[in-house]
């Protein structure tokens, strides 16, 4: 049902807002294999709940990636560059969570920071409570590039 649809995609939003403060709390302490799952999986559960919004569901990270790039990466519904950088990220916080010989790097950490930032502040737009629906909308990269301008904000 509708209702049950919401309570799962405010389920997913109250997730991905803890997971975010954690990544950051970790980025400053400079657990950077720690802060990049974090920020993976706050982007991972923001998405979900775009997808829940729309009536997607996925079970796996790949089907999740795959959901988003054929529904809105595809569609031009949101940027290629962010629909990659999700698969890149998935596969840094594998590689920091599994290999034992590969420790991410503040560089690499440093450069996911801010367009994980990029792409909550995007799925922000296409989240209910906003008069911005990706639906009604085709994201370019001008517009993400003003998204700097406003903090970020997940919605209750």
């Amino acid at each position: 049902s509708r209702g049950l649809g919401d309570v799962y995609k405010r389920q997913q939003l109250e997730k991905a807002k803890v997971f975010l403060k954690q990544a950051d709390e970790m980025f400053d302490m400079k657990y950077w294999d720690i802060a990049s799952n974090r920020y993976y999986y706050a982007c991972f559960h923001a998405v979900q709940a775009l997808l829940i919004q729309n009536g997607l569901s996925c079970k796996t990270h790949d089907g999740l990636i795959a959901c988003f790039g054929l529904n809105f990466i595809k569609t031009g519904k949101i940027s290629a560059r962010l629909g990659s950088f999700l698969a890149r990220m998935e596969q840094l916080r594998q590689k920091g969570d599994y290999n034992c010989i590969y420790s991410i790097s503040e560089d690499e950490i440093s450069t996911i920071k801010p367009r994980q930032e990029n792409l909550l502040r995007l799925l922000k737009f296409c989240l209910p409570n906003h008069n911005y629906s990706c639906k009604a909308i085709c994201i370019k990269e001008s517009i993400l590039l003003s998204l700097r301008l406003y903090p970020l904000y997940m919605p209750d």
